[in-house]
Parts: C-alpha cells; structure tokens; sequence
C-alpha cells in the first residue's frame, strides 16, 4: 500500500501564549458531503474524531509580541507545519497543533500597540 504521513508528522516548536490572553474552545467533526445526480447524497466524516479548535485573542499587545508571533507563523508556514501548543488552565493540556487558517489576523491598533487574532487546530 501506499504510506500516508500523520498530521502530526515534522512537529517542530512550541507555542507559548500569556495565561492573560482569551482563548475559547470548541470541538467540530467536519463532513464530506458528495451529492451525486441521482439526487442521492454521500456523507463521512473528514477524521476518525472531533479536532478542538482554539480561537485566541489579543486586543493590545506590544508590538514585539506581534512581531514575535508573526514569526513563528512564518516559520510554520502558516498551516503547514504542526507544532506544541498548552491549552489554558485548568486543563493545561500538551498538544500538537497548527494554525487553522494561512492568513494571520494582526493589526496596529496605536503606536507601538498591536493586536491579534487566530486559531489553532488540533492535528490529530
């Protein structure tokens, strides 16, 4: 057969986050859903389980916190590259996770204060 890598193959890094920033949980099965001309329709799960996804937040950081983000996103290739991650107290859980979307919402919200949004989703 033909060998398939896992997700979590190539993890490298770890992502560190200030317990002060909000993170928000979820968990999601994503679906295939493949409509045929007969009107028929097939569904099946994308994975043998639900991924957890966080979506972190933070409204005013230095901009060197930004900076520093920024470049652990670049050097994960943005989705490509799974890496660690702790999921917030009081879980406080190791996992291996890569940014869920290749675009990384940060902006200058003033001189030298910067903000961001992403998430993480679990590599399963």
């Amino acid at each position: 057969g033909i060998g398939v890598q896992r997700e979590t193959t190539g993890t490298t890094g770890k992502l560190s986050i200030p317990a002060d920033w909000p993170v928000r949980e979820t968990r999601a099965r994503y679906l295939i859903a493949h409509p045929f001309d007969s009107g028929h329709r097939y569904r099946n799960a994308r994975a043998p389980a639900a991924r957890r996804r966080w979506e972190v937040e933070a409204r005013a950081q230095a901009v060197a916190d930004v900076d520093s983000l920024r470049s652990f996103f670049d050097a994960h290739e943005g989705v490509e590259i799974p890496f660690t991650w702790t999921t917030p107290a009081p879980r406080a859980e190791s996992v291996t996770v890569r940014f869920a979307d290749d675009t990384l919402g940060d902006v200058l919200r003033a001189p030298l204060v910067g903000g961001f949004r992403f998430e993480l989703e679990e590599a399963i």
